[in-house]
């Protein structure tokens, strides 16, 4: 089954695969699509948020080849995960054809993209889209939540493998604990500002070290490459970090040359490392999320919100509660400021 059509948008896409008959709209509080079974079996479900976010989960099995054309514009912010299966998404612009593989994403910041993709037939497909258009970022903005300049920047258009704790960040949208759409609804824009956050620490954290110093003489090429290498490890396991002894065999390197290499080359050792991306990490869950100090802290790899506290005071002056706290007030007041000016 060969279409083609252009997708300005979720809602123009939704539309059109209702329109030649993939879909129909089975829920019109939860935008649930089922697919038609002489397709295949499965649905697609896709919640619009007023402020421009718009997420969608789909999970199914086609009996026959989708491939679709689209044009899409004004792309802000927009991830493709994919947890099962995989699609074939052909870049116009570059002329690539991109296979995006179980536990890979693909990102779009900020930029226009046209091509086609292609749904593979007798595979199991189970993959989540998260876009967020400019006007959601107005609004964080509204509510004191401000993006990074560097956290804008256009990524480069290619697969990616996702991340530890982003990857267990984007499974949790093909769960659904709740009946309530309310709390559906709820639940996962909670998890969208978790995913951003974790893209805002990343691109802090990149964007950090693409300043450090030149690589000290002492070490080479290798070296550095492994050390890297490394610091990569700490951040992706972050709640569960291995231990120096393990660190060193995963990196190659032996245990003395692992520290000292990592302080000469970042600046810092690697439980100041690993201490300071927990702190900015919970600092950023503290003011873009809900989630409990206590979810927070075993997130980071402390046992309990107790653990996080004190450690989170010697680096920020506040205690998580006393940060939260002070971010809530300084929104109220935006929002009251905005208010007595309408």
């Amino acid at each position: 089954m060969n279409f083609h059509f252009n997708a300005i948008n979720l809602a123009d896409f939704f539309q059109k695969l209702c329109k030649i008959g993939f879909l129909h709209q089975t829920a019109d509080l939860s935008h649930e699509f089922e697919i038609l079974k002489r397709f295949g079996t499965g649905s697609i479900i896709h919640h619009a948020y007023p402020q421009g976010l718009h997420i969608s989960t789909s999970a199914m099995q086609l009996s026959q080849e989708l491939r679709y054309s689209f044009a899409l514009n004004n792309i802000f912010f927009e991830i493709l995960y994919v947890k099962a299966g995989y699609l074939e998404i052909y870049n116009s612009r570059t002329q690539t054809m991109l296979r995006v593989l179980p536990g890979e994403y693909l990102l779009l910041q900020a930029e226009s993209f046209s091509g086609w993709n292609r749904m593979p037939p007798h595979e199991s497909l189970h993959f989540v889209t998260l876009k967020m258009k400019k006007n959601y970022v107005e609004h964080l903005a509204k509510n004191d939540l401000i993006l990074p300049p560097e956290a804008l920047r256009s990524a480069p258009l290619l697969p990616q493998k996702a991340p530890i704790p982003l990857q267990e960040l984007l499974e949790k949208f093909f769960q659904s604990p709740y009946e309530s759409l309310a709390l559906k609804r709820l639940r996962l824009e909670g998890l969208f500002r978790e995913v951003l956050a974790e893209f805002i620490f990343s691109s802090i954290t990149q964007n950090a070290y693409q300043q450090l110093p030149e690589k000290p003489p002492h070490l080479n090429s290798d070296d550095a490459s492994r050390l890297f290498f490394a610091r990569q490890l700490i951040g992706e396991r972050m709640s569960s970090p291995p231990s120096i002894n393990e660190l060193a065999k995963l990196s190659c390197l032996n245990t003395c040359k692992l520290k000292s290499g990592f302080k000469a080359l970042f600046g810092c050792t690697i439980y100041g490392y690993l201490r300071q991306l927990r702190m900015e990490k919970a600092k950023l869950l503290l003011q873009d999320t809900q989630v409990s100090v206590h979810d927070i802290a075993l997130q980071l790899g402390y046992a309990n919100g107790s653990a996080l506290s004190p450690i989170f005071k010697a680096h920020w002056g506040v205690t998580p509660m006393e940060y939260r706290q002070k971010q809530r007030l300084s929104r109220i007041s935006t929002l009251s400021s905005d208010a007595a000016h309408l």
